[in-house]
């Protein structure tokens, strides 16, 4: 059997390569990895991800951006108006403590619309992503006090 070559790609290739995708198809699928967002991934077998609607974002989307080199999912819990541009506290939710820093639109790859579980799609619902927020948040309330008591522009 003849040896096949193979092409290693570094992680900002695949990264590339995978926000190339959603530009053309509007659309990825990707397998959740880790357990940030505790209950909400777990059993699903692939998340799909669509770009980021210009409008401001409600409270309970799932959001994906980099954080420290990585891909990472995790639900808007707070949104303010800053400097002209709403920003968004983000928090996986079995996190205990909100994302360090807040994210813009730019920032943000796209938001999760749906999850692949046992072979059926299932869209997420907006009212229910917004209560788990919340009760994200309230578990979230001292780290994430620097964010709200910063002023408003």
């Amino acid at each position: 059997m003849p040896a096949t070559e193979t092409a290693e790609l570094s992680a900002e290739e695949i990264r590339e390569a995978l926000a190339d995708a959603m530009r053309e198809n509007g659309v990825i699928c990707l397998p959740p990895a880790g357990r940030s967002m505790g209950r909400a991934f777990e059993r699903v077998d692939a998340i799909l991800v669509e770009p980021a609607p210009a409008a401001p974002l409600p409270i309970g989307t799932v959001v994906v951006f980099e954080m420290a080199g990585s891909w990472v999912a995790h639900r808007v819990v707070w949104k303010r108006r800053e400097a002209g541009r709403t920003v968004y506290l983000t928090k996986g939710d079995a996190m205990r403590r909100a994302d360090p820093g807040a994210r813009t639109h730019a920032d943000l790859i796209g938001c999760v619309t749906a999850i692949v579980a046992g072979g059926a799609t299932v869209p997420l619902a907006a009212p229910r992503a917004r209560l788990r927020a919340f009760l994200s948040l309230a578990r979230a309330l001292p780290g994430a006090l620097p964010f709200f008591s910063r002023r408003r522009s």
